[in-house]
């Protein structure tokens, strides 16, 4: 019996939830007897070396943006080629830009998979709005070309990251696609973060950390805010901010005017997170939007305890008063630090918080999400 020929296809692996989880997932699939797993990326962006050296991965430059104007760019001949080589059975599509290009190469042999990491601007709905503005227009010019081809592949199915997901999908889908969209909350490889000891309550420093692109939503201001209110109070807390981008001048300059600048560490994007949090006392996060919080998953293997704004998405991985805090999102920098100094005052709730976390951050383990998707795969041919 051949084996299942698998292709996962994603623009880049520059740092971000999306390509973190595609790489865990093709080293889950590849472990997996009788599955054949490529990944194809259009660019040589590579911020997982580590990850990705266990991965067979193809780049394969594409590009297909249609044009009204008779102006359409199609670059998809190499991937179309690639498909009548490896003759996949199941093509597994992340991020709009790669949905589009697969979609354009017009092979219909396989069956396809979209996973949606967010709620997809492009996907939504016709509205009047869409007609007065030339962005949303072309949005909705899109829209009406990937699902042409959808509808014309073998059979489709969608993966939402989340409720709030789930529910864009369902409201933005057509009917005979919007009933296939299933809900798999993302996964994590749990033994490399978990690998750690659970972590001692703070005594004499309280070490904080968050992870994310530096971009406004993910408004790592607010929490060099919270830094600076815990130092007004007295409290003797680092803040390490995993990430770059183009908020990071913003972010250093804030941290400077709030003299906090010596609480304050930023050392970029690193492969190697679960170290960071291996040091560290409470994972804060404060993304005004967030479809998932992959990350938040991990703080949690690592132990630690979580303390959140409500981002939307991020409702399914927080557990309000078990694994941490979940706070409103109009909640002030000062009652965003009041929560955490409770949290490390209370040494009996810290440890508790701990061990649920992990405990908790356990059920998403890339294993047992592995094997729920090798049935879909499985159901779909």
């Amino acid at each position: 019996m051949e084996n299942t020929r698998v292709v996962h296809i994603i623009p880049s692996l520059a740092k971000g939830g999306a390509e973190r989880l595609v790489l865990d997932i093709c080293n889950a699939l590849a472990k997996q007897p009788g599955v054949e797993v490529k990944l194809v990326v259009f660019s040589a962006i590579d911020t997982y070396p580590q990850l990705s050296k266990t991965v067979d991965v193809e780049l394969i430059p594409t590009r297909y943006i249609p044009s009204l104007t008779g102006k359409t760019i199609n670059e998809t001949e190499a991937l179309k080629a690639f498909f009548n080589r490896f003759k996949p059975h199941v093509i597994h599509l992340h991020l709009f830009e790669a949905e589009i290009a697969a979609r354009a190469t017009e092979y219909y042999n396989a069956v396809y998979i979209t996973h949606c990491h967010f709620n997809t601007v492009e996907y939504k709905k016709f509205s009047l709005a869409s007609l007065l503005n030339k962005t949303l227009f072309t949005r909705l010019y899109e829209r009406a070309f990937v699902l042409k081809h959808t509808l014309r592949a073998k059979a489709n199915g969608y993966i939402a990251i989340s409720k709030d997901t789930a529910v864009f999908f369902h409201q933005n889908l057509p009917a005979a696609l919007s009933k296939i969209v299933v809900l798999m909350l993302n996964a994590i490889n749990y033994a490399a973060f978990a690998k750690a000891p659970l972590p001692q309550p703070p005594t004499n420093e309280l070490r904080l950390i968050n992870t994310g692109s530096f971009i406004t939503r993910k408004n790592q201001q607010f929490l060099v805010k919270v830094l600076a209110h815990l130092k007004q109070k007295g409290i003797n807390a680092k803040l390490c901010l995993l990430g770059d981008g183009t908020e990071r001048s913003n972010i250093t300059a804030l941290a400077q005017s709030l003299n906090v600048s010596d609480s304050l560490q930023v050392p970029g994007n690193v492969e190697n997170v679960e170290d960071y949090l291996a040091q560290s006392h409470i994972y804060l996060h404060s993304a005004t939007f967030e479809p998932f919080g992959l990350v938040l998953v991990e703080a949690m293997a690592a132990g630690l305890p979580v303390v959140a704004i409500d981002g939307m998405g991020n409702r399914d991985v927080n557990v309000e008063g078990k694994t941490g805090f979940l706070m409103p999102a109009d909640t002030s920098p000062e009652a965003f630090a009041d929560k955490i100094i409770a949290l490390s005052n209370n040494t009996a709730l810290y440890d508790e918080m701990k061990a649920y976390a992990r405990n908790f951050a356990a059920g998403f383990d890339i294993d047992s999400y592995t094997a729920r998707l090798l049935e879909i795969y499985k159901g779909l041919i």
